[in-house]
């Protein structure tokens, strides 16, 4: 530490002579906590046997857990060995610190004169005598302030503390009677409340027994215990505290004489199943272990039963269990969630370090709460095995209800460093297993056969054999995409997982595979190399993108973790459809709260809050995409229809991806009821995120005006914006575009169509819509007749299959009513009658393409 020490001198039987000395400039380098210059010197005199002694030590400029030092002095003085005079003097953080200790040795007596220690508030004193190994004496400290002692003892501590032992040695047997109190105390991390304990120890070397009493009211160091209570009464004891939820009550005798602990009760109650002890037992301790006639616990509904020896040099143990709730799991973890049963028995012999028996388990509808949230099924198994040799065999069948089964044989090592060498097969369905995608929409479904085995170290397995997909299929609602006839074989082979084929359909006849390896290694993210290839693929089909596509992208690098995933991929057709009008749930429900939520809402919405966190630091690729366009871009909706082409790249990562460039327009109209217009310029681009954005502009030269319409904006709710050359208001223009008139020209049914043009560009669904609901028809429409007149029509299902409509209109043949009748899925009969008292009758046949 880049002190020094010296030591000089010489030893002999009869006299010796020895001097030593040790400088530290910085005892920081020796502790952390401590700080200053350290100096000591002893000079020692005499004989070996009983040698005179002088002592100095000093600490200067120091500083003790950060709290000023200036000076410490230590001196004692040893007289031919059998006296000792020690003098500790000095200043911590602004408070004096004295101390002094006299003892003396006589024969077989150690007799200590005095020993006083005060350090501000704090005070301990001692006196005593020990002869023949048996004390008599008291020890008293008083701290009603224990941070005053956090410098020496180098912890932080805090709260008070008051205490006296007195030691006697009455009928040569050492006794002691205990008496402390604390309302409050802390040592480092540990906490105590409401110390009180008075407490009398008779024969405390032999066959001990305890009278008195002692209570905490709270206890933590790294577990809380509260409300522990403990009465005793001549070896026999009455303990009650409260660990986890659950009140503990214990009640026996001790007997150390014999070294046994009877359990005459022990009940644990609270949360999760019950645990009680079924008849009284005793447990026996010699030689470093522990043995028992018999040890019965009801735990909940099932029971554990133990009986024989168990200790480090011999096994003869017997255990069964009956129907134990794995409910049990979360007074060691809380929160774990387990729920089923476990029945077991084994027979052991041997020695702890290599035991020999059989054993048997059987697992009944177990679950966890993740899995049961995916609708996973619960869980049965069955195991049993041989031991012998540090290792176990194993024979296991585990069934997941409708998923089907698995089943492992082989053998398993009992310490670390073993060799792992087990066999699985199984035939499991997906969907079941996969019940969880329903939340993000999704379904998946197929059949899995498993034939594989591990084996090498625990640390580092090595696989083999294969896993098998067949008849699978998978559909993401949200996104439109559809896979069917997935087939895949997945190969394990050592520390590596190849997929050696697997491929799908989407509709339409597009085909998309996938190939390549995986490295066994979850430190590293699962590392690995694979290949995805798409031909015609329908990727994505919603009501405003569908798009058809192939593909050549390579994932690359730490699979689990942030792989790289680049390539190409090639639009054959991308189709971009502007709604109609908005549906009500275009926007989610911000700054929802909820009240008082009861215990189920409480355990959904801490699931939620759950998952947001782990999606805070969830899977995320990096991205570096090309998406290649050049025709068959095509923009339908509110009369647009046009066609563009172009090119992407896509970057940043799948969190948050970046997209630069666009699609330009090839060719495309704007179709009003005046007629269509041809668009100038027109470009889709997607500004960094993953929403097409419009911007298009089409021109119509009329009379006495150029009129202009911009389509902008998100696809999912573009702005029409109208202006003119020379300019006039937005209603004005379109009038012109429509009828090609003034506005204060129009009819009134032309009124109501321009009207209704504005309201549905606008994304509202037309003027009529809001008659419609108010009406409470299905669908309400207005048009014309041949000779110009108005006709408006209303129509309202009255059945699952049957709907009824009306039409009224200038002429007669223009009013009347008519029925249609769902045959079937696609076929239709419809018939009518109108005011002339003409009917007619006819089929309709309907086939989505």
């Amino acid at each position: 530490a880049g002190g020094q020490a010296l030591i000089d001198g010489a030893l002999g039987a009869s006299s010796s002579t020895l001097s030593a000395t040790l400088a530290i400039p910085d005892a920081h380098k020796l502790d952390a906590r401590v700080a200053g210059a350290v100096a000591a010197e002893v000079k020692v005199s005499g004989p070996l046997a009983g040698p005179d002694a002088d002592i100095a030590a000093t600490l200067s400029n120091g500083r003790l857990l950060g709290r000023p030092a200036p000076r410490l002095a230590l001196t004692a003085k040893v007289k031919g060995g059998a006296a000792v005079k020690a003098k500790l003097d000095g200043e911590i953080d602004g408070k004096p610190l004295q101390g002094a200790v006299s003892l003396a040795r006589a024969g077989d007596a150690v007799t200590l004169d005095r020993a006083a220690f005060t350090l501000g508030q704090a005070r301990l004193d001692a006196t005593g005598k020990l002869v023949k190994g048996l004390a008599d004496g008291r020890l008293t400290i008083a701290a009603p302030r224990l941070d005053d002692l956090s410098p020496l003892a180098l912890t932080p501590l805090s709260g008070a503390l008051q205490a006296r032992v007195d030691l006697d040695s009455q009928g040569g047997k050492q006794n002691a009677a205990i008496r402390a109190k604390s309302a409050a105390a802390s040592f480092g991390s540990a906490r105590v409340s409401g110390l009180d304990v008075d407490m009398r120890i008779a024969d405390l070397y032999g066959d001990a027994r305890a009278d008195g009493s002692a209570a905490v009211a709270k206890i933590v160091a790294g577990e809380t215990v509260s409300g522990v209570k403990l009465t005793a009464k001549a070896g026999a004891f009455d303990l009650a505290a409260s660990l986890r939820g659950m009140a503990l009550r214990a009640k026996g005798a001790l007997s150390m004489a014999a070294r046994t602990l009877r359990l005459d009760a022990f009940t644990a109650r609270g949360r999760g199943p019950a645990i009680a002890l079924a008849r009284p037992a005793t447990l026996a301790f010699a030689d470093g272990g522990v043995s028992t006639p018999g040890l019965t616990m009801n735990l909940g509904a099932g029971r554990l039963a133990l009986k024989g020896r168990a200790s480090a040099a011999k096994l003869d143990l017997q255990a069964t269990a009956d129907a134990v709730p794995l409910a049990l799991a979360d007074l060691a973890s809380p929160g774990l969630g387990l729920t089923g049963t476990v029945s077991a028995e084994a027979r052991l012999t041997g020695t702890a370090a290599a035991p020999q028996g059989d054993w048997r388990l059987a697992l009944a509808k177990v679950s966890v709460p993740a899995a049961r949230a995916a609708g996973v099924p619960a869980i049965d198994a069955k195991a049993s095995g041989k031991l012998a040799g540090n290792r176990t065999s194993l024979d296991a069948t585990i069934t997941a209800g409708a998923a089907g089964s698995l089943r492992l044989a082989g053998s398993a090592p009992l310490k670390a460093g073993g060799a792992l060498d087990v066999k699985a097969t199984g035939r499991l369905d997906v969907a079941p297993l996969t019940r969880t995608l329903a939340a993000r929409g999704q379904r998946a479904s197929g059949t899995l056969t498993l034939d594989a085995r591990v084996a090498g170290d625990l640390a580092h397995p090595k696989a083999s054999g294969s896993a098998v997909l067949s008849a699978g299929a998978f559909a993401d609602e949200i996104s439109g995409l559809r896979l069917t006839d997935l087939a895949a074989v997945i190969a394990a082979r050592g520390d590596e997982i190849e997929i050696a084929k697997a491929s799908g359909h989407t509709p339409g006849g597009g085909v998309v595979s996938a190939s390549g390896r995986v490295k066994l290694d979850p430190a590293a993210g699962f590392p690995g190399a694979i290949k995805l290839n798409a031909e015609n693929a329908r990727l994505v089909a919603t009501e405003i993108v569908t798009a058809e596509a192939g593909l050549a992208l390579d994932l690359t690098g730490p699979l689990a973790r942030d792989p790289r995933v680049s390539g190409h991929i090639d639009v054959k057709a991308l189709d971009v459809e502007i709604p109609g009008r908005l549906p009500g749930s275009a926007a989610p429900l911000t700054d929802v709260r909820h009240i008082d939520p009861g215990a189920t809402a409480r355990a959904r919405l801490a699931l939620m809050a759950k998952k947001r966190r782990a999606v805070g630091a969830a899977f995320s690729a990096k991205l570096a995409l090309v998406v290649s366009a050049p025709s068959r871009v095509t923009v339908h909706g509110r009369g647009v229809d046009a066609e563009l082409g172009g090119r992407l790249q896509i970057s940043g990562t799948t969190l948050s991806p970046h997209i630069d460039g666009g699609f330009d327009l090839r060719r495309g109209t704007l179709t009003l009821i005046g007629g269509p217009m041809t668009f100038s310029r027109g470009r889709v681009s997607f500004d960094g995120d993953a929403t097409p954005r419009l911007d298009m502009e089409a021109q119509q030269t009329l009379s006495d005006i150029t009129a202009i319409i911009d389509v902008t904006g998100s696809a999912e709710k573009p702005v029409f914006t109208f202006s003119s050359n020379p300019q006039l208001p937005q209603d004005e223009i379109l009038s012109r575009i429509l009828f090609q008139k003034p506005s204060g020209n129009l009819s009134a049914f032309q009124a109501l169509q321009l009207a209704n043009t504005v309201s549905a560009l606008s994304g509202n669904g037309g003027a009529l819509d809001s008659l419609r609901r108010s009406l409470g028809v299905d669908s309400l429409d207005v048009s014309s007749d041949s000779g110009g007149g108005p006709v408006v029509g209303a129509r309202r299902a009255i059945g699952n299959r049957l709907s009824l409509g009306v039409t009224t209109g200038a002429r007669p043949e223009d009013n009347g009513v008519s029925l249609d009748f769902d045959l079937t899925k696609r076929l239709r009969l419809s018939t009518g009658v109108d005011a002339r008292g003409e009917s007619n009758v006819g089929a309709g046949l309907q086939w989505e393409y």
